[in-house]
């Protein structure tokens, strides 16, 4: 869902980032609440110019049609029978190759800036492109995606639309400009005094360089965030493993005073997050209470 990033009906652009505690929003979350940042709990409406739009026509075109393009395929995934398989796609692609370009994958690749080792690939069905690149083949087709998808019989007479596509070839594997070491290399080294630890890679995203790249110039100090962060993480969990088994144990001896068994049945509905009845330290900590008040 990464290719959709802008939305629509508010001309704003998608964000990823929580405006106030400058922490990545995951998709899902325990805490997820529409319109509120799951780790600080903050209104993300809050913030109108946060995200404004400066985009221009061009792109806009293109932002409205993958996201009309993405939506109307999800919409129709309910009815779908069976999902497009590997061999759909490829049986897709050859017929627009054949239409296109009389079957010529050079002259094909070429026209829309492919390497012609990738669409042979694709047309093969040995390899699948990501959606994004799909969908940039599919304008310059103007075919919609769910016909590419499901119905390559409807497509009729096409042809490439080389001049409409100008502004929307696939951007090369590598980097988008000039990689600067040395204020990257500062960032990394901020990172490192940042009171949350991020992971490397949304520190990756936050800069604009893929993650691969950073660290292939700079491993020491990737590493170095990579750790931190999952030893930030570890003694996150602990923390919050070792407070559920306080609040197990106060639960387990109001029950017993009510005259109900703590058991794990009855103490599971007062937990604020009964899923840590999985981790085998909180189900130790419900045994030794209960030893405690002399049931086991």
């Amino acid at each position: 869902m990464n290719v959709v990033s802008f939305c629509p009906k508010h001309y704003q652009r998608l964000l990823f980032q929580c405006p106030h505690c400058q922490r990545q929003i995951p998709f899902l979350a325990w805490h997820s609440r529409p319109g509120y940042c799951p780790k600080c709990q903050q209104w993300l409406g809050s913030t109108p110019k946060i995200g404004s739009l400066t985009i221009d026509s061009d792109e806009l075109e293109w932002q409205i049609w993958v996201t009309r393009n993405v939506g109307e395929l999800l919409a129709h995934t309910s009815n779908l029978i069976e999902l497009p398989r590997r061999a759909d796609v490829a049986r897709s692609l050859s017929i627009c190759i054949a239409q296109t370009t009389e079957g010529n994958i050079t002259e094909f690749a070429g026209s829309l800036g492919f390497l012609k080792s990738a669409v042979s690939q694709w047309r093969s069905g040995k390899a699948l492109p990501q959606l994004a690149v799909l969908l940039k083949m599919c304008r310059a087709l103007n075919v919609s995606l769910l016909d590419f998808l499901l119905n390559p019989e409807s497509f009729g007479h096409i042809k490439l639309l080389t001049a409409n596509f100008s502004s929307f070839k696939p951007e090369p594997q590598q980097l988008k400009h000039q990689f600067e070491m040395v204020s990257i290399q500062q960032a990394l080294q901020a990172v490192l005094e940042e009171e949350t630890p991020p992971t490397m890679n949304a520190v990756a995203q936050r800069l604009g360089y893929s993650a691969r790249s950073i660290r292939r110039r700079f491993p020491a100090l990737c590493s170095a965030i990579s750790d931190r962060y999952l030893n930030y993480r570890d003694k996150t969990r602990m923390a919050k493993v070792e407070k559920c088994c306080q609040e197990v144990r106060q639960i387990a001896i109001m029950l017993y005073n009510k005259g109900i068994e703590p058991t794990r049945n009855h103490v599971t509905p007062y937990l604020k997050k009964p899923a840590y009845f999985r981790d085998s330290t909180v189900s130790a900590a419900l045994d030794a209470v209960r030893q405690e008040l002399g049931l086991d």
